[in-house]
């Protein structure tokens, strides 16, 4: 019986993959679940609330030039949590050169809502910062894609001035 109440109460409070909630989005909507990822792109604070980007994929937990290489598609969701929820502390969302912070958001999954205009998304009613926003090391760039890029500006331009050049008619 005890089991029983511990395997459930691990099933409740275990984060759900956002790839799970795209799947099967009518049996998740309105349900409470967990996410966990990677803030990235920008955010944006709407009065009482701020909205974010979550992206819970390979990359979130392993950045492409830190790890093995592609791993397959981004996964993400909206998010919106009440402003008291949100810390500037964070650091800055994910892009180019930088990580984003990962959170834990606890709230209510909606798929398609209509007070929402038919958004999906997930309703947050808690955050909580798993780890704070880094830059990350991007490798130089191998010299033979160095050399391949020179060479394709210079063919470019060559292209260019070619088609630019005047033509001139030989009269009879």
């Amino acid at each position: 019986m005890i089991r029983a109440i511990a395997s459930l109460v691990l099933v409740m409070v275990t984060a759900v993959p956002v790839s799970d909630l795209d799947a099967e989005p009518d049996m998740w909507d309105s349900q409470e679940v967990i996410v966990v990822g990677e803030i990235i792109g920008d955010f944006s604070a709407r009065g009482e609330v701020v909205w974010f980007q979550l992206n819970d994929d390979a990359y979130a937990a392993t950045p492409l030039p830190e790890g093995p290489g592609l791993q397959g598609t981004n996964t993400g969701i909206g998010v919106r949590i009440p402003r008291s929820e949100w810390s500037e502390t964070w650091g800055e969302p994910g892009r180019y050169g930088r990580r984003g912070p990962i959170v834990e958001v606890t709230g209510t999954f909606l798929h398609n809502s209509p007070a929402d205009q038919g958004e999906t998304f997930i309703d947050g009613s808690q955050a909580r910062l798993v780890e704070a926003a880094r830059p990350i090391a991007n490798p130089p760039a191998s010299a033979f894609r160095a050399i391949a890029g020179l060479v394709m500006a210079l063919l470019g331009i060559g292209l260019y001035n070619y088609g630019r050049r005047p033509r001139y008619r030989r009269r009879v």
